[in-house]
């Protein structure tokens, strides 16, 4: 994940892609879980995915950002490293069950209205 910007470059080389009709579908832990969100460039946030592909291909690309909240107050004071650790963590079946997969399903079912900018964002919880 942390290099996927070279291989989104060789799709759109490939194909021919121009950088507007490009959508990645990424985490965001300044969103609560269950938000999603639309929007077209901006900053990677520290995201390492998001840098990779910006160096690659450059920002203007379009962004369906899935909240998946930052860790809990327990790991407030946890530096960037167990920020990252968290993150890339399993999902708990209480979260799997309570907001993961209805999430999943919300995008699958809007996914046409969000490439379209026809809705910015969708809230399922």
């Amino acid at each position: 994940m942390n290099n996927s910007g070279l291989a989104v470059k060789e799709i759109k080389d490939f194909y021919n892609i121009p950088i507007n009709k490009i959508y990645v579908i990424h985490d965001e832990i300044d969103l609560d879980q269950g938000r999603i969100k639309s929007k077209i460039g901006g900053g990677h946030n520290g995201h390492n995915g998001l840098k990779s592909i910006d160096q690659y291909i450059g920002k203007d690309y379009h962004r369906i950002r899935v909240g998946v909240s930052r860790p809990s107050k327990i790991y407030e004071k946890l530096n960037q490293e167990n920020i990252s650790k968290w993150v890339l963590s399993d999902f708990t079946s209480n979260e799997e069950i309570n907001w993961l997969n209805k999430t999943l399903d919300k995008i699958t079912d809007e996914i046409n209205l969000l490439i379209t900018n026809q809705i910015e964002s969708l809230n399922f919880k």
